[in-house]
């Protein structure tokens, strides 16, 4: 399905229409055609909706998830899940004059801008973070954005006149997919199958051998072993265990036996594998072609961070208690190691990233815990009436080895916050 840019324009509004903002993504899903961006409103989950180009090119609203029949993975879905996932979504802009979609996310009061361009049935993208400017075509660029737009030829193709074929809903997308994965899916369990089946087959006529052998064994002198120490027939082979003739007899009856229950297994499972060759095979994943954005072949060097040790947290201070706050992931933990008592108190946004909190008191109450919803909020520029967050002693959170600003916790308690609308 190719949207029309006034096509676009309409899903943009009813998207922002429909959902409460700002919205927090929960989850990222793909298929071969479309990404999906899980957000929780109105009690329930929604899914924007975006194609993969080629002739799915658009953006809707969904308000179910991409089946797992159909989903698929790659290195384009890892990037989103890595940059996107647990982030508050506040705005989604359509450019003036090219169907170029931005996605603007709030981290510590900055925006970083996700971007979509799709120019004819190509899909480009790229991530402007606080840090540097990263895009699908180039990588890792010093150009400024605009720049790097304007020589992809944005806004340089006339738009076509608005189309008044109906745009096709994301729930007929999606049935259409299904639908063609149904009858594009190849009988790929078919090889493997008929290989275990020659493989039992042959087991089995090894097994054949064993009454011929049976007889053999009856028939012979157990002298005759002597200081044999294999009994070799054709391709079968048996290693005694003892030096007595009449015992290695014993043993090579014994090994028969062992053979025979050997050969009554197999025959089952060879009977259950043809069945399973008779039956259509299924697979979790999706067999159609996944369709992959343009992507640089250029090497992407991830920015090492210098770790900040100086005037990366706030205090701010108020009758009879402290609230500290950091500025950044590594203010965070200064804040946590350096500034923090174990019996302090840290607090945290219960959905997603958020900077961290610590109360400093003797007598705790929960009202603190409300002007630390304040101040949270405020670092993180998050804009809505409510904040839920998370709290517990200093002593029950552990910082991630490598990973500043990322901590595990335990013993944690839930609250939900009414924002002052003035903090």
């Amino acid at each position: 399905m190719i949207c029309f840019y006034h096509q676009i324009e309409d899903s943009i509004k009813k998207i922002k229409q429909e959902l409460p903002w700002p919205v927090h993504i929960q989850k990222i899903y793909s298929s071969s055609r479309f990404i999906s961006l899980q957000v929780y409103a109105k009690g329930k989950a929604q899914h924007i909706l975006f194609g993969r180009g080629h002739g799915y090119e658009g953006i809707w609203l969904h308000h179910q998830t991409i089946p797992s029949e159909i989903r698929q993975k790659d290195k384009f879905l890892e990037f989103l899940r890595k940059n996107l996932t647990s982030m508050w979504l506040s705005d989604i802009h359509l450019h003036q004059n090219d169907r170029r979609v931005d996605f603007i996310f709030k981290r510590s009061g900055q925006d970083e801008i996700f971007s979509l361009f799709w120019k004819g049935r190509e899909l480009y993208f790229s991530l402007k973070k606080e840090d540097g400017f990263w895009t699908s075509w180039m990588g890792e660029t010093l150009m400024e954005p605009r720049d790097c737009w304007q020589n992809l030829g944005l806004g340089q193709t006339p738009l076509l006149e608005i189309n008044s074929k109906k745009a096709l809903t994301a729930s007929e997308l999606i049935e259409q997919e299904i639908f063609d994965h149904k009858n594009q899916k190849p009988n790929v369990n078919q090889k493997k199958i008929s290989t275990k089946i020659k493989k039992i087959e042959g087991d089995i006529r090894k097994f054949e051998k064993i009454q011929e052998l049976k007889k053999i064994i009856s028939s012979e002198n157990p002298e005759n072993y002597g200081a044999e120490k294999n009994y070799l027939y054709k391709d079968l082979k048996y290693k005694f265990k003892t030096n007595s003739p009449y015992k290695k007899r014993e043993e090579l009856f014994e090994w028969l036996k062992r053979l025979s229950l050997a050969q009554k297994i197999q025959e089952e499972r060879l009977k259950k594998t043809k069945i399973e060759l008779e039956k259509k095979p299924t697979k979790t994943s999706s067999y159609l072609t996944i369709i992959k954005p343009v992507w640089s072949t250029l090497k992407i060097q991830e920015k090492v961070t210098p770790l900040k040790t100086e005037n990366d947290y706030k205090i701010h201070s108020f009758d009879h208690f402290k609230i500290g706050v950091g500025l950044s992931a590594q203010g965070n933990d200064a804040l946590r190691k350096l500034w923090a008592n174990e019996d302090d108190i840290w607090v945290h946004s219960a959905g997603g990233v958020s900077a961290h909190a610590i109360i400093k008191t003797n007598e705790f109450n929960i009202n603190m815990l409300k002007q630390a919803a304040d101040i949270i909020a405020k670092q993180s520029g998050y804009k809505g009436s409510e904040l839920s967050i998370i709290y517990t002693q200093v002593k029950n959170v552990k910082g991630v080895t490598k990973k500043p600003g990322m901590v595990i916790y335990k013993k944690e308690k839930n609250l939900l916050c009414q924002l002052n609308e003035e903090a």
